[in-house]
C-alpha cells in the first residue's frame, strides 16, 4: 500500500511533463520536500531535454555548449524556455556555483546546436517581457530583452520594465523600487532615446517581477499593472527622436511648489 502510493506521489509530480513528440523539447520534473528547519512545504525545478523524442545526455549537451577541444564540466541547466518546435533558450553553468550563460540550443539534421548569447550571466531569472516572442532576463545588475525567433538580447538597463511601445521598451529607473525616472530604448539596437525625470510627482513604487500583490494601489504598482499606468500618466511623441512625455490629463499627485 506505501509503494502504491509513493508511486502515485511520484505521478503526481511528473504529471506536468511537456508531452513529448519530435523537436527539441523541455521536461520539467518537480520535486516537492519539507524543510526541517520551517516544516514548510517547497519545490525544486530540475529541467531536461529531448530530442526527437530521445532523452539528451549530459554528454551531449556539453559537446554542445562548450567550444571544441574544451572540458565541458558539469553542465546544469537553471531554466529553459522552448522558442519554437526546435529551438530552445536555456540558462546554464558548467561548475557547481559558477556563473550562468544564455544560450539557444536548435536541432539541426537531426544533431544539438548551440550558440552561447551572453556570458557571464551573474544571477539570472526569466521573466515576462510583455510582447509575444520576447523573454526578459534580469541580472543582478541589468535587464536584457531576448527575442526568441530570430534570437537577439538587447540590454535595456537597470530599470523595471513598464511596456513595449512602437518597437521601444519604457522602463521605471527605480531607486528603492520608487522610479525616479522613466526612459525609452529602442528595441532596434538598444539605444536609450528618451527619457524623463519624475521628481515632481507622486508615484508608486513598482513591483519588479509578478508577486503575489492582487492588485494596485497609489503607493504600489503591480508588475502585470504597468502597461496601463503608462498609458494612462505618460505617452511617447512622435518625432525625431520620439520622447517622452507627461499627459496633460494625468492624474498623479504633484509635489508642491514643483512643476513636472
Amino acid at each position: 500500500m506505501r509503494f502504491a502510493l509513493l508511486l502515485l506521489l511520484i505521478l503526481l509530480v511528473l504529471a506536468p511533463l511537456i508531452p513529448l513528440g519530435q523537436g527539441l523539447e523541455i521536461e520539467q520534473l518537480v520535486e516537492e520536500y519539507h524543510s526541517w528547519d520551517t516544516g514548510a512545504s517547497n519545490q525544486s525545478v530540475h529541467y531536461r531535454l529531448r530530442a526527437e523524442g530521445r532523452p539528451v545526455d549530459a554528454a551531449q549537451l556539453g559537446q554542445a555548449l562548450t567550444p571544441g577541444g574544451q572540458d565541458p564540466g558539469v553542465i546544469q541547466l537553471a531554466a529553459a524556455v522552448s522558442t519554437g518546435p526546435d529551438q530552445v533558450l536555456v540558462l546554464f553553468s558548467r561548475a557547481s556555483g559558477g556563473d550562468y550563460a544564455l544560450a539557444q540550443l536548435s536541432l539541426q539534421a537531426g544533431r544539438l546546436q548551440a550558440q552561447v548569447l551572453l556570458e557571464p550571466v551573474p544571477y539570472p531569472r526569466f521573466g515576462d517581457a510583455r510582447v509575444p516572442g520576447w523573454l526578459s532576463l534580469r541580472t543582478d545588475r541589468t535587464l536584457y530583452l531576448v527575442q526568441g525567433s530570430p534570437v537577439r538580447v538587447i540590454e535595456v538597463g537597470p530599470g523595471v520594465l513598464l511596456a513595449i511601445r512602437d518597437n521601444l521598451a519604457v522602463l521605471a529607473d527605480v531607486n528603492g523600487r520608487r522610479p525616479a525616472s522613466l526612459y525609452a530604448v529602442s528595441l532596434e539596437d538598444g539605444r536609450r532615446v528618451s527619457s524623463l525625470a519624475l521628481d515632481c510627482l507622486v508615484v508608486p513604487t513598482v513591483e519588479v517581477e509578478a508577486s503575489a500583490l492582487t492588485e494596485s494601489s497609489a503607493t504600489r504598482l503591480r508588475y502585470e499593472d504597468g502597461p496601463a499606468w503608462f498609458a494612462r500618466h505618460f505617452a511617447l511623441q512622435a518625432g525625431s527622436p520620439t520622447r517622452l512625455v507627461l499627459r496633460s490629463d494625468h492624474a498623479l499627485a504633484v509635489r508642491p511648489g514643483c512643476a513636472p
